[in-house]
């Protein structure tokens, strides 16, 4: 039998599919939260809920190496819990339906175990905005469905992760007693990019898998940037990322460029003068903020974007809501040399404050020795 000591210190993590960090911020998130835990020596299993899709089992061994984690025996998450959940002392449980799905096994067969809910985002507040926007009602009262799965998960977890403090102060509104831990995004600081005069562009870095990031790049292509190419007409807008629907791939002309998946986004931090952030509705922390102040690039970004985060508007980021204040914002920060050079000083030291690799230590730590001394 395992020590006492050693069973606490072993991981488990319940994943709703196998981590992509190249394709999306969540995923990234993940395996930077994996490489926390192994810093804080932690052995960890990784277990996505597709365990057992064979489509998928490449990827996974390729990434379990690269991570150097553990993976289940067994291709079934349900028949690795049965086995030897008992001998894991943390479970992390990843979004609302893996932990709805697994929650009551672990408690059936591990009643040792400490389960962890990691919301990634509030799920139902991301959906409530989009009904909001889209004057939907089935979406709302899908959103609100919802809102009550997330609540009960938080009430029955012996801790829930958020990754802002905003969603934190809400579910504690709505579950006083519960254990409710900040773990924001996680990003390597790296040295700063190019300067102001050698930067040129816009960059709006996106997942198009994700439906607040399709209506954002629309409407900034529609609303926002006509008003902006009226004061900077050379100025081009480059929308990144994986899986662009027919709706985004059309917005490609002369003065917009919709690049698809690329293999890093580490050039386009450091040719673009500004990374944008127009999110009309949406949830938790956005990593194409974070990654952005991460390297020295400054956001303009819309408050709900920037909503959660320790950021302050013209010290960190310049916020506006409406397309012809983000417009008239965009310009400003992208000629303003010295407003450039403030922001993209602050906003490094504010992510590496609050989203580097220390952070996160420091808040993981926090919680395992929490977790594992609560006798609750």
């Amino acid at each position: 039998m395992p020590s006492t000591e050693a069973v606490l210190n072993r991981v488990l993590i319940i994943d709703h599919k196998v981590a992509t960090p190249d394709l999306d911020s969540g995923s990234l998130r993940m395996v930077n939260l994996i490489q926390v835990l192994s810093d804080l020596d932690r052995s960890v299993t990784y277990a996505p809920q597709t365990l057992g899709n064979r489509e998928e089992l490449q990827r996974l061994r390729q990434l379990a190496a690269e991570l150097g984690v553990a993976l289940p025996p067994e291709r079934s998450v349900k028949r690795h819990i049965r086995r030897s959940g008992a001998s894991y002392g943390v479970a992390i449980l990843c979004r609302p339906g893996p932990t709805e799905r697994y929650l009551p096994m672990l408690r059936r067969f591990c009643p040792g175990t400490r389960v962890l809910f990691d919301t990634v985002d509030l799920h139902h507040l991301r959906e409530l905005r989009q009904s909001e926007i889209e004057g939907s009602r089935s979406l709302r009262r899908s959103a609100l469905e919802v809102r009550q799965t997330e609540l009960q998960l938080v009430a029955s977890a012996d801790a829930t992760i958020v990754v802002s403090t905003a969603e934190r102060d809400l579910l504690q509104q709505e579950r006083p007693t519960a254990r409710i831990r900040v773990v924001s995004n996680i990003h390597h600081i790296n040295p700063p990019g190019p300067g102001f005069a050698d930067r040129s562009g816009l960059l709006f870095v996106a997942g198009f898998d994700h439906s607040p990031n399709v209506d954002a790049a629309v409407w900034l292509v529609d609303a926002v940037m006509p008003q902006v190419w009226q004061r900077l007409p050379a100025v081009e807008l480059r929308l990144v990322g994986s899986n662009p629907p027919a709706k985004v791939r059309s917005l490609q002309r002369s003065q917009v460029r919709v690049t698809g998946w690329v293999p890093s986004i580490e050039p386009y931090l450091h040719e673009s003068r500004l990374a944008v952030a127009p999110l009309r509705f949406g949830a938790g922390v956005k990593g194409k903020i974070t990654q952005s102040l991460a390297a020295g690039l400054p956001v303009v970004a819309t408050p709900l974007a920037g909503e959660g985060m320790p950021i302050e508007h013209e010290r960190d980021i310049l916020m506006a809501d409406e397309a012809t204040d983000l417009a008239q914002t965009i310009v400003r920060a992208y000629e303003d040399e010295a407003l450039w050079n403030r922001l993209a000083d602050n906003g490094r030291k504010t992510a590496s404050r609050h989203f580097s690799f220390e952070a996160a230590r420091r808040a993981v730590d926090a919680l395992m020795q929490e977790i594992n001394s609560s006798t609750d």
